[in-house]
């Protein structure tokens, strides 16, 4: 890679590409072939292969914006991290897909598109489909050295079902869904289609942290916070992306099938009367008055007693007493 100095023309780096690589060429006869391949303007380069940047083949128009070891490329991560960096990126380097021309980069407008999807992963607005991850089941159970989140799913799913159970060799879909605070990350994974079923919500903390935070941070950091040292520009992109009144918002779906606690709650209907907000094991107004009132013409005005835990206590002490004098 060779970079160009400014104020050339693209047309002009094309042939200063070409003619230096005929000379190389030239020079280290029937050993080296060099030949020109693109040219990348509004070029980011985060680390060694893994950069990204507005290609040019030909002088008219770019092609695309080109994206080399990102999480985009990955098919370890979910889809909307790779949608959503396409999208991001093509903003940050001015290029608009859809109608193949050059624009102005718009950094602003790629950071509300980062905290729109923030909120729509707090409040589970995004399809189950795009929090899938894959890996592939290549070997037993028992040869891997620790536990792994899609060997421990595919366990759990033969359990449920043996003939539906991945097999090795096949790529494992699973999402991370909510669970105790102090859980594994193999124990907080579960097939989408079953946890789309009983409306199990995903974690959205998870997905926003390695999703949105750590991708995005790598991003911007060179954008936004170029001079700082990489902590504090850390510090100073995430307090400006991932901070703010888009993040205090929060959505959680109960599950249908019962879990914990819940499953020894059992559900009662109201009374058949008009009246349905009465509690049940009590009686309305209405009927008290009239029993009250049916009572003190018969002569059984007596109220009832009433009996604190105190009382019940002390008159169960009289009674055992009186049982050991007999």
């Amino acid at each position: 890679m060779i970079k160009m100095w400014e104020g050339q023309t693209i047309e002009k780096c094309i042939a200063v590409g070409k003619k230096l690589a005929a000379i190389v060429t030239a020079y280290f006869y029937q050993a080296v072939t060099m030949a020109f391949e693109k040219i990348y303007t509004n070029y980011l380069l985060m680390k060694c292969k893994k950069y990204a940047g507005l290609y040019w083949t030909k002088a008219s128009s770019p092609d695309f914006v080109d994206i080399k070891g990102l999480e985009s490329r990955r098919r370890d991560n979910p889809l909307f991290v790779g949608q959503l960096q396409q999208q991001v990126l093509n903003m940050i380097m001015g290029w608009d897909p859809h109608k193949k021309e050059v624009i102005d980069p718009d950094i602003d407008g790629a950071i509300r598109m980062v905290q729109e999807c923030q909120t729509k992963i707090l409040m589970q607005q995004l399809p189950m489909e795009q929090y899938v991850i894959t890996k592939r089941y290549t070997k037993p159970a028992e040869e891997y050295a620790s536990k792994q989140a899609h060997v421990e799913l595919a366990k759990r799913m033969a359990k449920r079902d043996p003939a539906a159970a991945p097999k090795l060799g096949e790529r494992i879909p699973f999402v991370y869904v909510q669970n105790l605070k102090k859980s594994k990350a193999y124990e907080r994974v579960e097939d989408p289609v079953y946890a789309k079923k009983n409306k199990i919500s995903v974690d959205a903390e998870y997905y926003i942290k390695h999703g949105l935070v750590n991708p995005f941070l790598r991003i911007f950091r060179h954008i936004v916070a170029p001079g700082m040292r990489k902590k504090e520009a850390y510090r100073y992109v995430y307090s400006l992306i991932f901070c703010g009144e888009h993040a205090r918002v929060r959505r959680i779906v109960t599950p249908s099938n019962k879990q914990g606690i819940m499953r020894w709650v059992t559900k009662r209907s109201a009374p058949d009367d008009d009246d349905a907000s009465t509690c049940l094991g009590t009686s309305s107004d209405s009927d008290s008055d009239s029993n009250s009132d049916s009572d003190s013409e018969n002569g059984d005005g007596d109220e009832e007693e009433c009996w604190s835990s105190s009382e019940l206590v002390e008159e169960e002490e009289e009674i055992v007493d009186l049982k050991r004098k007999n």
